[in-house]
């Protein structure tokens, strides 16, 4: 695997001060309330993709810089790694089995089992609102050793907003509908883990 980490950014938006601060939240139509997150392109620096992904994931324009406030490092926990690279799926450990399908940079997956240069991974989308969580999206297959890691480093950044918007409206970039809306930092909804440890940095 290699050893570079992978780069995701997560973007607080904001308005208000004081007692009517407010943050800028989304709900996933089957994953929960969240907070705008994404990665790091190959060739963008933290800051540009968090620009890039608040425009994409909220359809705001942001006039303000962005302001950083700090970076933290992990690692997948045992059996699991991240696509580094975005990768075709193979049906077998060798690259003329190709399936059609492939895992796209950034995700988490679960290790299978190895075998030379490849390691089978799986992954899987859940479907946790309403409950009862269940799988909806699951793919297995092998991918080259290279395309994955153990290493991610996230970076921070706020933004400040000061125009009208409505008060929810909705997204669909790269997949399913995102219902945005404004909450008030002291009185914030349910927001899905870990993301709701990622307040601590606003």
């Amino acid at each position: 695997m290699t050893n570079a980490a992978l780069e995701k950014v997560t973007i607080f938006v904001t308005r208000g001060e004081g007692a009517q601060r407010e943050l800028l939240l989304f709900q996933h139509q089957s994953a929960g309330i969240q907070i705008p997150a994404g990665t790091v392109e190959f060739g963008e620096t933290p800051e540009q993709a968090a620009v890039r992904e608040t425009a994409e994931e909220t359809a705001l324009e942001m006039a303000s810089p962005a302001h950083f406030l700090g970076v933290e490092e992990d690692e997948a926990p045992a059996g699991h790694c991240f696509v580094y690279q975005t990768s075709p799926i193979c049906k077998r450990p060798d690259t003329k089995s190709l399936s059609g399908a492939s895992v796209r940079r950034g995700i988490a997956v679960e290790i299978e089992r190895e075998e030379g240069e490849f390691v089978q991974i799986s992954y899987r989308e859940f479907q946790r609102q309403p409950p009862p969580e269940q799988i909806f999206y699951q793919i297995t297959g092998w991918v080259l050793r290279p395309a994955l890691t153990w290493r991610r480093r996230r970076s921070f950044y706020q933004f400040d907003y000061t125009e009208q918007t409505p008060e929810r409206w909705t997204t669909n970039f790269d997949g399913p509908a995102f219902e945005l809306f404004w909450a008030q930092l002291d009185d914030l909804p349910d927001i899905v883990p870990p993301q709701a440890a990622w307040l601590a940095y606003l």
